[in-house]
């Protein structure tokens, strides 16, 4: 891993099932636990939307996990440390030819 690790994370994904409801609750089963990340939280500058014309802080937040971590898109990531779930926005897959890279996730805090 190139970047400084901060925290643990627990990756978490799999089939989802339908909750009471008829909706399908995210997956929650540990696809790896253990695996060193570094976590970093950032806010962009105020915005608003067509939606709600308020301004608001937007909070974000990029997780870097080494080369080879089981983890797409429909991940959930658990911080060890602090007890959070993130979802994954996106995944970045390192583009350098003879450098191995971090993993990058773009990720967004869901409890």
């Amino acid at each position: 891993m190139r970047s400084l690790p901060t925290t643990t994370v627990t990756l978490m994904g799999g089939t989802a099932t339908p909750d009471p409801y008829g909706d399908s609750d995210e997956a929650t089963t540990p696809l790896a636990a253990g695996v060193p990340a570094s976590l970093l939280d950032r806010s962009m500058p105020t915005v608003s939307t067509e939606s709600d014309l308020q301004a608001v802080v937007v909070r974000y937040s990029i997780c870097r996990v080494p080369v080879g971590t089981p983890v797409d898109n429909l991940s959930r990531v658990l911080d060890e440390r602090t007890g959070d779930v993130y979802s994954v926005d996106s995944v970045t897959l390192p583009k350098h030819p003879t450098t191995p890279q971090d993993i990058r996730l773009d990720l967004r805090r869901v409890s």
